[in-house]
């Protein structure tokens, strides 16, 4: 039950991964905020359930120090989204010190051999709101408020997240793309946490003098908290375009392979045939034929992604594999078209050979050469002398 939330949270993440690295390099946040909370949902769920001991055993403790990160892994991906790069700053450092002091305050734990801490887990979930002794002891603090500490840094700086958004939204430094993935990122986290917030509520009211932010309430139903760790994948597969970007209605499953085919460059017999067109290409080349980007010296397959924001793979796959065709040698066709039309219009008389590459959009002449030859073979000077002539 509980790998269940692992491989399809692992899922997630592979897919985000690859279709969104090479646009947007602040996604290794997104991915390792999803990772750290679904370990915080499985810990969580054991807790309140006298299951899995050893699981429990493995994440109890041992990631404290890394769960207490998804506050700030939160706010550095809002960042970076904003500011169109990865943030890395030198603030970053001093979001690690709760992390140090956590692994000092338990670092004794670490070197107990590991039967002794599965029968501390099992002690933790048959002992809802009793106060239990870390074994091996703890330098600064005791573990109940060191349980306390995590959950409330996270909260304070999911809060502080939510005031930035706020403060860039007035100055207007949000462009209207990132704005729709920071909302659609908001609702996750909202439906993510609308459970846990719903069991504090209840365990509040119910036993007030007693409940701590361990979460801990052998009440709740093992059904709702196993629920509350598929929310977060779950509300991915629902919207196929938050993986791999707008218009896409292609199932999960068609993604999977096609991220496995591309790995391991293997080609079935029904692979091989042409694929149908599709609406990508469609308008990868109505943007090239109307708007000539390729007569930027410098235009390349990730201007294409980042214009008509379609992922990086899906573009080269229109190109490698529906129009049969690399994206270099469909640019270079269009600059070699455009410089013929140049010709035809008696352009060689008003400038050079060299010139007229330049405004095709190539960088020198050799290139313009090479490329030229390759769809007509022969020279632009031959080429001229040949039909204008």
């Amino acid at each position: 039950m509980v790998l269940t939330s692992v491989y399809l949270n692992l899922i997630i993440c592979l897919l985000l991964w690859v279709y969104q690295w090479r646009q947007n390099k602040a996604i290794i946040y997104l991915v390792s905020l999803i990772l750290l909370a679904n370990m915080r949902h499985i810990m969580v769920l054991l807790l309140n359930q006298p299951i899995e001991s050893r699981v429990l055993a493995v994440l109890l403790v041992h990631f404290d120090p890394v769960i207490i990160l998804i506050g700030p892994l939160l706010f550095l991906y809002f960042k970076s989204l904003i500011q169109g790069k990865l943030v890395f700053e030198k603030w970053f450092w001093l979001y690690l010190i709760p992390c140090g002091i956590i692994l000092i305050n338990t670092f004794s734990y670490y070197l107990l051999d590991f039967e002794t801490k599965v029968e501390f887990a099992k002690l933790m979930q048959h002992n809802n709101h009793a106060d239990i002794n870390l074994p091996g002891g703890t330098k600064f603090f005791n573990y109940d408020i060191q349980m306390i500490i995590a959950p409330l840094h996270n909260w304070a700086f999911i809060g502080y997240s939510f005031i930035y958004l706020r403060q860039q939204k007035k100055k207007n430094s949000i462009r209207s793309k990132v704005s729709k993935i920071i909302v659609r990122v908001v609702w996750i986290i909202l439906l993510m946490m609308s459970p846990v917030l719903l069991q504090i509520l209840f365990a509040t009211l119910k036993s007030p003098h007693s409940f701590d932010l361990s979460f801990q309430d052998s009440t709740i139903s093992s059904d709702i908290m196993y629920l509350s760790t598929l929310l977060l994948p779950l509300s991915f597969f629902l919207f196929p375009s938050w993986l791999y970007g707008p218009g896409s209605s292609s199932s999960i499953l068609e993604k999977l392979k096609e991220i496995w085919y591309t790995i391991t460059r293997v080609s079935s017999d029904g692979l091989s045939a042409k694929p149908e067109k599709s609406a990508d290409l469609d308008r990868i080349i109505q943007y090239m034929e109307m708007k000539k980007p390729y007569l930027n010296p410098n235009f390349s397959i990730h201007d294409v992604s980042r214009e008509l924001n379609i992922p990086h793979l899906r573009v080269s796959t229109s190109f490698n594999k529906q129009l049969e065709k690399s994206f270099p040698e469909y640019r270079n066709k269009l600059r070699v078209a455009y410089a013929v039309n140049l010709l035809q219009e008696n352009a060689h008389f008003q400038m050079s050979i060299e010139g007229i590459a330049f405004q095709s959009g190539f960088k020198n002449k050799s290139s313009f050469y090479t490329a030229f030859r390759a769809v007509h073979q022969m020279t632009p000077t031959e080429w001229i002398s040949k039909h204008l002539g």
